[in-house]
């Protein structure tokens, strides 16, 4: 680094300990006017064209000579729980190694000893053959005497439904990407000689990430033309190489069927990717791209919620992110032909949400966290697939609130207006500020969850805080809270905080810079500089080091490698960026009446800023903006002082801007804390009238609830209930000596199930699966058994919980899209939907129970119709089957 480039980083050093010492507390890196510095790494911007980084550590980094690891039947995680992984310690002999034979299911002696060491390398840019071995006779005996093997978690494998044994891990080529690896020939494990033995024969390379200079650095380098979208000019080098790397990595990123990929690993168009980036900021650059990336997303008029835990929609509800883009590009082409056909889609996507996905009691809508979607990342790992669906997350039900409104001002475009969905809207506003803030915290809890009673999830939200301001669901007050009192690390805003134990950096333990962006964009609109600043130059920092725009990164350590999966070019990071330049320091908001420039230039990144040939509707416009501050202190446009800049939907023609602020610093306060780890969560039992569970690590004490309330707080790992003629449920949650919950347990009721199941009363039986409770069961489909009666003598008058046990062997439990779903009938009135989601590919005795409802059932004769309509209609579109054992009926108090 040469003298001017290091004085210039210790003057600004000497700033923030002035002005913001809060961003000094903890921050081992700092971004200046050409070059970030972390620690040891630091990159230069030589130019607008050029950075150099020495984040060699990324680029040429040692690969540790211990891979993880797990064996999968059919391509399912289902070998271990979660965070039980095998380990090795590779010692290649001529490049070659042979594993020990592990045995299928369980931990070989001295694993965990070598998961610890952190020392032992791979030889570089090479490669090594590894082959794999497990003793898989275990399963292969339970095939042979059973005709089934029960895995871990009980779900169940016929001999007949056995597809092969397959390899997944962290290390590439291996992928932790369960439902997908059985795809994929090099890790399917074979037996050649018939002894029970399967192996497998992975090849690893140790190629550096990125080739280096004799000078020991990385080069990024602009090759592309980018001339077609705006020019960015800044005062600050490095902000301006940045913004031209990311429209060189977009211009990647666009497919040759015109459309936007995901990322660099990504090769597909994925709805939520492609939506949450176009509102970032590709909407006022790439438009037609965004347009047909959109229409690739839309099956039979309705929007597609991507293949996904359970089988996909309703599971998961974000699909709606959609509409927020669509109106979006709308607003920055006015193309009328657009807003018609967008209008209709999300409509007819809202609609189907309306029936299937909202919640009639709490005014919020159920469904999976918006693109937090690795179930044990961010849920405790006894959620399956019906209780996701019944949670009630902060983030999916900001989309829906977003959308509610983009169809009423849709309508208003149209001449159409009802304001049927101005009053969903504002039930869903009032929904989410009840449910959902945490008034002790000063921030909105991450989801509302559990079984039959509901509890909110004590763990911030970091992009359902930011859209909940952007889209004006938390007051101003709120919204001035949220950027104070929400914890941040170092390195940035979490996905959530505090983190979970023992679960691998994904969405658990992780900073995604899009997050950060949309945290960013939320900050100025509140008037935050220091959160600004601060989510500035997260954003800078990684992109430079890194020079690339990553999918993620770790947050203990800000470092990309080390996380599950990661990505260079990320789509939504690339939008990311590009929205700190349009929509932070230039202001940039668009309405149906025009659109609205309102600069935030964090005094950091202050001097003369120029955006030439922006283009809007009709109208290309250059925009320069002077200083730093946030406010306009004089406006001229086309050289004519004015008092706003607005400008009109109707502009045609060139124009210029020029905006002069008033170079005031405004401060603000963030949350800046260690990374933390909430406590495990515990696992509780029933037994003689006391509820008894495993003593967790750290944890001071336990809070127990009854019902949804709690009802004691102990030391103890153990709490004395009564048992009544009533059914109650239990859970329990671990609290730290900082305050900190762990999540809620598995609730556990104390009840005889045989008293309270119901065969149906008429359908087509079938026989011949294991795990039922009686002799036969129902095939429901979408053409056969559409309408299954259950009735039932109630004795006392009261509150129940209805539930039917299912099974669906549609698809594996994280992926595909044939979740099961029907609608109920109680005594010839509507009731809820029911959903039946996917419980392991082609598995069909693995049986579980669907979602509950709870209802008011008199005395006498009950019917419980379960129908198949047009409404219930999944994302497969043919596939809505499932088996049905019973109908269960719960008494509650």
């Amino acid at each position: 680094m040469n003298k001017k480039v290091f004085w210039n980083l210790v003057v600004i050093l000497l700033l923030c300990v002035i002005f913001h010492p809060e961003l000094l507390a903890q921050k081992s890196f700092d971004v200046g006017n050409d070059a970030a510095i972390q620690k040891s790494y630091k990159s230069v911007a030589e130019s607008s064209t050029k950075i150099k980084s020495n984040y060699k550590d990324g680029f040429t980094k040692s690969t540790s000579a211990v891979i993880q690891f797990k064996f999968s039947i059919n391509g399912a995680d289902n070998e271990r729980k979660p965070t039980d992984d095998h380990f090795i310690l590779l010692k290649p002999e001529n490049k070659n190694y042979v594993t020990p034979v592990f045995e299928f299911g369980n931990e070989l002696n001295g694993e965990k000893e070598i998961a610890k060491i952190e020392n032992e390398f791979l030889p570089k840019n090479s490669k090594i053959f590894v082959l794999f071995r497990v003793d898989f006779r275990v399963v292969l005996k339970s095939f042979e005497e059973k005709g089934y093997f029960d895995t871990y978690n009980g779900s169940r494998i016929t001999k007949d439904n056995f597809e092969g044994l397959f390899i997944a891990g962290d290390f590439e080529p291996l992928s932790w990407n369960f439902g997908e690896i059985q795809k994929d020939p090099q890790y399917k494990m074979t037996d050649p000689d018939g002894d029970g033995i399967y192996e497998c024969k992975i090849v690893f390379k140790t190629n550096d990430y990125r080739s280096i200079d004799e000078e020991g650095n990385a080069v990024w380098q602009l090759k592309n033309d980018i001339s077609q979208f705006p020019k960015f000019e800044s005062q600050n080098v490095l902000q301006q190489a940045l913004y031209n790397m990311a429209l060189e990595e977009l211009l990647l990123d666009i497919r040759p069927d015109s459309t936007f990929m995901a990322g660099a690993k990504w090769h597909g168009v994925w709805t939520r990717d492609i939506s949450y980036s176009i509102f970032l900021s590709l909407a006022l650059i790439k438009p037609d791209i965004a347009k047909q990336s959109l229409l690739r997303k839309v099956s039979n008029g309705r929007i597609i919620q991507d293949t996904g835990t359970g089988g996909s929609w309703p599971i998961s509800t974000d699909r709606v992110v959609w509409a927020v883009a669509a109106w979006e590009v709308y607003l920055v082409t006015g193309d009328s032909e657009w807003l018609k056909l967008a209008y209709g889609i999300i409509k007819k996507s809202v609609d189907a949400d309306i029936e299937n996905a909202y919640d009639k009691n709490t005014n919020l809508v159920f469904g999976e966290s918006s693109f937090l979607d690795w179930r044990e990342q961010t849920y405790p790992l006894w959620m399956d697939p019906k209780d996701i669906y019944k949670s009630s997350c902060l983030g999916t039900n900001a989309l829906h609130y977003r959308t509610l409104e983009i169809l009423s001002l849709m309508e208003n475009e149209l001449g159409n207006s009802k304001g049927e969905y101005n009053k969903l809207a504002a039930n869903l506003k009032t929904a989410i500020n009840k449910s959902l803030w945490l008034n002790d915290k000063g921030y909105f809890g991450q989801f509302t969850y559990g079984r039959n009673y509901n509890y909110v999830s004590q763990k911030s939200e970091a992009l359902g805080e930011a859209l909940s301001v952007l889209f004006n669901i938390a007051d101003e007050k709120k919204s001035k809270n949220i950027f104070e009192k929400m914890p941040v690390v170092e390195y940035g805003p979490t996905c959530i905080f505090p983190q979970i134990k023992n679960i691998p950096p994904y969405h658990n333990n992780t900073i995604w810079p899009f997050v950060v962006s949309y945290w960013t964009w939320a900050a100025s609109k509140v008037k935050n500089e220091t959160a600004v600043q601060f989510g500035m130059d997260v954003i800078y920092r990684a992109a430079s080091l890194f020079l690339t725009n990553k999918e993620n990164m770790v947050a203990d350590n800000g470092h990309f490698d080390g996380t599950e999966i990661n990505s260079d070019r990320m789509l939504w990071s690339i939008a990311g960026n590009l929205a700190t330049v349009y929509r932070v320091m230039f202001g940039i908001d668009l309405n149906e009446k025009g659109l609205e420039i309102s600069p935030f230039v964090p005094e950091k990144f202050g001097g003369d800023k120029k955006l030439t040939n922006f283009k809007y509707r009709n109208a290309s416009l250059d925009i320069t903006v002077h200083g730093f501050g946030s406010k306009i202190v004089n406006a001229l446009l086309d050289g004519k002082k004015v008092k706003t800049v607005s400008i009109s939907k109707n502009i045609s023609g060139k124009h210029t801007i020029e905006l002069f602020l008033d170079n005031k610093s405004i401060g603000g306060k963030i949350n800046l804390v260690k990374n933390h780890f909430a406590p495990s969560t515990p696992i509780i039992d029933i037994k003689t009238s006391k509820l008894n569970w495993q003593k967790i690590e750290g944890a001071e004490y336990y809070k127990v609830f009854q019902n949804g309330f709690k009802i004691a707080e102990v030391k103890e790992e153990s709490f004395s209930v009564t048992p009544k003629n009533i059914v109650d449920e239990y859970s329990v949650a671990a609290v730290d000596k900082d305050g900190y919950e762990s999540f809620m347990s598995e609730p556990v009721m104390i009840l005889n199930e045989n008293d309270f199941e119901v065969k149906a009363s008429n359908g087509s039986f079938e026989s011949g699966s294991d795990g039922l409770s009686g002799k036969k069961y129902i095939r429901t489909t979408s053409t056969n058994n559409t309408n299954i009666l259950f009735t039932k003598e109630i004795n006392r008058e009261g509150y129940y919980r209805i539930d039917f046990k299912y099974a669906n062997g549609n698809g594996p439990i994280n992926t595909f899209n044939a979740c099961g779903i029907r609608t109920l009938y109680i005594n010839d009135e509507l009731a809820s939907t029911i959903v039946l989601p996917q419980r392991g590919d082609n598995v069909w005795n693995n049986w579980g129970y669907s979602n509950s409802i709870k209802c008011f059932l008199k005395k006498g004769i009950s019917r419980f119709e379960l129908k198949y309509l047009p409404v219930n209609v999944n994302m497969h579109g043919e596939k809505n089957e499932a088996l049905i054992d019973h109908l269960r009926i719960i008494p509650v108090n």
